[in-house]
């Protein structure tokens, strides 16, 4: 989160189709990701982002960028100071697709491991051992997620699965206007798959200046 300006983060994008078969199309992914020259892990170019950019507009601009080629599939998702200013950005090699809150989803807009463009080829992702087909757990996550954007957000306390299971061990939520993170650390119980919080622990800082 850059207070006064905005807040994002990443999403791990959709299995990209190369052979029909996960194991295989991961390994041939990874092996196009260590060949390629000039590709831009995701995470990297979102700490670009936050280093440059002074505000929201500036901060899509930056991460809709086909002039840079990202290494692997990602979807960041940008909320800046303003109620209307959020948008999730897919992304995949040079290509770019921009969806923001009140035109492609107008109740709300929320992103899993899956593209929100129905024509894109991607196979969603899930959790290991998720209790559903991932393209369903994906629908699940992102109804719900959408659904919290209607009230003030407590935080764990809030989700219910799948977007909180046992692989789950941090929730946060950043506020770019107020200043303000929260961040909890998340750990299961013995005998219990789903984990509860642990550590909470809240962050103000006054906006900055670029």
């Amino acid at each position: 989160m850059a207070p006064g300006r905005f807040a994002a983060a990443i999403n791990q994008g959709p299995r990209m189709p190369v052979l029909g078969m996960h194991l295989l199309d991961d390994i041939v992914t990874h092996l196009r990701v260590l060949a390629a020259r000039g590709a831009v892990p995701a995470a990297h170019l979102l700490r670009r982002t936050f280093e440059d950019a002074a505000d929201f507009e500036r901060a899509v601009e930056i991460l809709s960028d086909e002039a840079v080629a990202i290494a692997m599939p990602a979807l960041f998702v940008i909320a800046g100071v303003e109620p209307e200013q959020c948008c999730v950005v897919e992304a995949w090699g040079l290509k770019r697709r921009v969806h923001y809150a009140g035109s492609t989803a107008p109740l709300g807009l929320g992103a899993a491991n899956q593209w929100l463009s129905s024509d894109l080829a991607g196979r969603a992702r899930s959790a290991p051992g998720a209790a559903t087909h991932p393209e369903a757990n994906n629908s699940a996550r992102r109804t719900i997620i959408t659904q919290l954007q209607k009230g003030a957000f407590h935080g764990a306390s809030d989700l219910q699965e799948p977007v909180i299971n046992r692989h789950t061990v941090m929730v946060v939520s950043a506020n770019a206007r107020r200043g303000e993170i929260t961040v909890e650390a998340l750990d299961a119980p013995v005998g219990q798959i789903i984990p509860r919080v642990v550590a909470r622990r809240t962050l103000r800082e006054a906006p900055t200046r670029q």
